[in-house]
């Protein structure tokens, strides 16, 4: 089982880390933008663990779709 650990919180899934983000948000905004904090690094990127860990969950399309939108990568074309 692939087990992401971000601020002393572990999550088996996505929907436990969106369920978390959700959690936070409806506690305060402030909340929230500091743990998202914690999932990027100084470059503003995705830390590793958790670019492994999605890729790990089979999301790899959609994480390379999201560094294209955000121009960390081209775009690539589709047939």
């Amino acid at each position: 089982q692939v087990v992401l650990k971000i601020g002393g919180k572990l999550f088996y899934s996505i929907e436990e880390l969106q369920d978390h983000m959700t959690r936070l948000y409806s506690q305060s905004f402030d909340k929230l933008k500091n743990f998202c904090v914690q999932l990027l690094d100084k470059k503003q990127n995705l830390i590793p663990q958790l670019e492994v860990w999605l890729l790990a969950l089979g999301k790899s399309q959609e994480l390379r779709d999201w560094k294209a939108e955000f121009g960390f990568i081209k775009k690539e074309k589709r047939s």
